[in-house]
């Protein structure tokens, strides 16, 4: 679909913001379940983030044009738009309290595993194993660094995140996905802790890096 159209910036902008808006209620939601009552309002629950107001809506409609625009309104761009609000708001989740919901992840699971039963970004059998092999790989390296170790390096939401990945976009990416997740973290990590914003033994939110893969992927896929 060419920006050029009028309908490409109705169709855009309309799915931009309700994706925005969705963001911005989960936001809201997330804050009242968390147990933060001073910040159960709109401008409030963003606050907590720590980032601009109306972030939300501005990245939500920026990457939703960029999506139509190599898509155009197919089914997978629809699709897309589910995925990317999915993963903006699991990072922004994990940002704040170190948590990737059940509540969010396993729903997206299986929508991931239906979305591809049409073959929208993969075939079914891709998805399925995408699904298992997501989960084991971050299950072996959990319980491979917590012997050597004797720490958990991640949640148990990251292998159900990376098990959601796979679900949506295949097998064939997990590699892709991991080796930007680990790369970023570990460029993000060593630069906090340069700058003094972050100690030693504090942990990263692996799912935010997870997050951030997951997206360049889908970009990527288009």
């Amino acid at each position: 679909m060419s920006p050029t159209s009028w309908q490409f910036w109705v169709i855009g902008l309309s799915m931009g913001l309700l994706s925005g808006v969705g963001l911005r209620l989960a936001l809201i939601r997330l804050t009242t379940l968390m147990g933060e009552p001073e910040a159960v309002g709109s401008e409030q629950a963003v606050e907590s983030i720590r980032l601009p107001k109306l972030w939300p809506e501005g990245l939500a409609i920026a990457l939703t044009l960029a999506l139509l625009s190599w898509w155009g309104a197919t089914p997978t761009f629809f699709a897309a738009v589910i995925l990317l609000t999915t993963l903006v708001t699991l990072a922004l989740i994990d940002y704040r309290y170190y948590l990737l919901p059940d509540l969010i992840t396993l729903p997206l699971l299986w929508l991931g595993l239906v979305v591809n039963l049409f073959g929208v970004f993969t075939d079914l059998a891709s998805a399925v194993v995408g699904t298992v092999a997501g989960y084991l790989s971050l299950w072996a390296v959990y319980h491979i660094f917590l012997r050597l170790t004797g720490k958990a390096g991640m949640g148990h939401g990251d292998f159900k995140m990376l098990a959601m990945l796979g679900a949506w976009l295949g097998w064939q990416v997990l590699p892709q996905l991991l080796l930007i997740a680990a790369l970023s973290g570990v460029v993000v990590g060593l630069a906090l802790r340069w700058v003094g914003r972050m100690g030693q033994e504090q942990p990263l939110p692996f799912g935010v890096f997870l997050a951030l893969a997951g997206v360049i992927q889908l970009l990527l896929t288009a």
